[in-house]
């Protein structure tokens, strides 16, 4: 593959983001930090800016794939227990920045990477950091989703020390702003479909009910939430899509007990181009979390037309914009069900104003230029 050698506009830092950014049909990673910073990437370089993107990998040189230029810097069990954070990933990291050479870096979720990441681009390049929030936890003193005292406390120095801190909700201001004191701009993260496919039109009424559920099955994610619900709808199809990297006994035990369900397929870890098809083909989307950010899977769905029933509701906009209905409880998300099966019309409006919305507020068009302009200081 040909590189670039323009000088760069912009690095992002992403460790898991190589197979999306190369359009592996089935990627290793697929969460939501990965889709959204392939599709910033690929919105600022459609924008004008020359983007390079640091991710794990065992080449030594970059290449340029797509208009964006790919920097490996190491295998994610490269170096040895207790020391590979300082070599080889510090060190590493550094050289490949410090060759990158652009004004500003950023990177997303919290994680010793916000600290390697902010160490380099401030301290030791003196350029510009912006930090992107991820999840509410993110937000959180305690920060749940990370499991180390010492990451925990190496992420919360990084969060305070970063030039800018983009937040997707106005929640999630409001929570930076309480529990660290920091400022930061909310924008919502751009969404372009990484499987390529014409924007279908919003679905006049569901056919055949499918539901969709898209996601890691670990605690947070209440997958048996969503195997209960199936419980009380035997005639309805209910799918299931992802796997944990960490192959828990939670996950096993979920995963187990939602195959036994004879109205639910489970996919493991399908294929890009099979989780596209199944928002295509599914009628309601489904969210059983009890904490997130801004779900990708959201905007996935949205696109195609289809209403979400979660619990989880960011900044209130799924209520307040009619884009699905929100419940808390196994039997709440029951009655939303049965409520939006027997009313076509109703379901109807929900697709068309779900389209809408994803059109006016997440494509590339719609946030890239408030990006361009937070990135620029």
């Amino acid at each position: 593959m040909q590189l670039n050698t323009q000088p760069h506009d912009i690095c992002i830092v992403g460790l898991k983001c190589r197979d999306l950014l190369l359009d592996v049909e089935k990627p290793k990673y697929l969460g939501g930090i990965e889709k959204m910073l392939v599709s910033l990437a690929r919105g600022l370089s459609e924008h004008g800016m020359n983007v390079a993107f640091v991710t794990y990998g065992a080449d030594t040189e970059p290449f340029t794939h797509q208009g964006i230029t790919i920097y490996p810097v190491f295998n994610e069990q490269d170096g040895i227990r207790g020391i590979r954070n300082i070599h080889p990933r510090l060190t590493r990291l550094y050289s490949v920045l410090k060759k990158i050479n652009a004004p500003v870096y950023t990177q997303m979720g919290a994680g010793i990477e916000t600290a390697m990441t902010c160490l380099v681009a401030r301290l030791f390049l003196r350029k510009r950091m912006v930090y992107c929030v991820a999840s509410d936890s993110d937000c959180m003193t305690s920060t749940p989703l990370v499991y180390s005292a010492i990451e925990a406390n190496l992420y919360k120095w990084g969060l305070k020390f970063a030039n800018e801190r983009i937040s997707q909700t106005l929640s999630q201001k409001a929570m930076l702003q309480d529990h660290f004191a920091l400022a930061s701009v909310t924008i919502p993260m751009p969404h372009i479909q990484l499987a390529p496919a014409a924007l279908t039109k919003a679905t006049d009424e569901p056919q055949e009910i499918e539901i969709l559920w898209v996601g890691r099955p670990v605690p947070g994610k209440r997958l048996e939430m969503l195997i209960d619900v199936a419980d009380l709808h035997p005639s309805i199809q209910f799918h299931v899509v992802g796997a944990d990297n960490n192959d828990s006994t939670y996950s096993r035990s979920v995963s187990e007990r939602a195959r036994q369900a004879e109205n639910i397929k489970v996919h493991g870890k399908a294929s890009e181009s099979k989780l596209q098809s199944l928002y295509q083909s599914c009628s309601i989307l489904a969210c059983t979390s009890e904490l997130e950010g801004f779900p990708a899977t959201f905007m996935e769905a949205w696109s195609y037309g289809k209403p979400v029933i979660t619990t989880f509701d960011p900044d209130g906009i799924v209520a307040q914009y009619n884009l699905g209905r929100v419940c808390d409880t196994a039997e709440s998300f029951s009655r939303e069900l049965s409520g939006l099966i027997a009313e076509p019309d109703e379901y109807k409006s929900l697709s068309a104003e779900c389209q809408q919305y994803y059109l006016k507020n997440f494509t590339t068009d719609a946030v890239i230029p408030s990006f361009i302009a937070a990135f620029e200081g």
